[in-house]
């Protein structure tokens, strides 16, 4: 199978080098010193047990015209400017839950800390054929990704637990991953996203104590 992966950060080397480990099609789509060395060396994966794998086989481009043909784009939850709403269409969308946790330790260095599992699922809940070999690739890399009939359910228990712990390990100082390596934490994609719901529904529910420690964050942000 033909896979492009769009930047390659801890999650998206960590999948991107296990499914090129695995034997597919692997195309990266990076830039700046990621590009550079991964064009020179492949990309790296230490596992949890120390054990390291390179995946030397996998293309690079920091051009998305060269990785294939996109017939637009869509996402709209995190996407203010309705860029990539624009630029994905909603049929090529497959759902998808990242549950492993891992870090990228140098320009094409990923080391894998826990978990595998990526469960899968079409949006509107049909056991398709294209889940189904999205499964199957996935499972022949190593992973943990069965198709669940209801992804939007799996997807909201991920938010659930993102909002809940993330921002106050942030704050408290036991998960500081992105602040302490100068990275924009993913608040707007986590928690913003249930802020505006929120607005959205005000009479329903409202968020105050969530606005509050989606503040603290980016000023912690700012502030490092």
């Amino acid at each position: 199978m033909k896979i492009a992966i769009i930047g390659a950060g801890a999650i998206g080397g960590y999948v991107g080098a296990k499914l090129a480990l695995a034997g597919e099609d692997v195309t990266f789509i990076v830039r700046g010193a990621n590009l550079e060395a991964m064009r020179d060396n492949g990309i790296k994966l230490i596992t949890h047990d120390g054990t390291e794998h390179v995946a030397s086989n996998v293309k690079t481009t920091n051009d998305f015209a060269e990785a294939g043909p996109l017939e637009g784009h869509l996402v709209r939850s995190v996407d203010p400017h309705g860029k990539l709403t624009k630029m994905i269409p909603l049929e090529r969308v497959v759902g998808c839950v990242v549950y492993p946790a891992s870090e990228l330790v140098a320009p094409s260095v990923v080391k894998h800390i826990e978990g595998d599992r990526f469960p899968v699922g079409e949006l509107d809940g049909t056991l398709s054929e294209r889940a189904m070999r999205i499964s199957a690739c996935f499972g022949a890399a190593g992973f943990k990704a069965p198709v669940l009939e209801n992804i939007r359910a799996e997807i909201w228990l991920k938010l659930w637990g993102n909002l809940t712990f993330n921002q106050i390990s942030g704050l408290t100082g036991s998960m500081l991953q992105d602040i302490e390596a100068g990275r924009a934490p993913e608040i707007d994609a986590l928690v913003g996203s249930v802020v505006e719901l929120g607005r959205l529904t005000q009479t329903q529910t409202q968020t105050p104590h969530i606005n509050t420690t989606s503040a603290l964050v980016k000023l912690l942000a700012q502030s490092m």
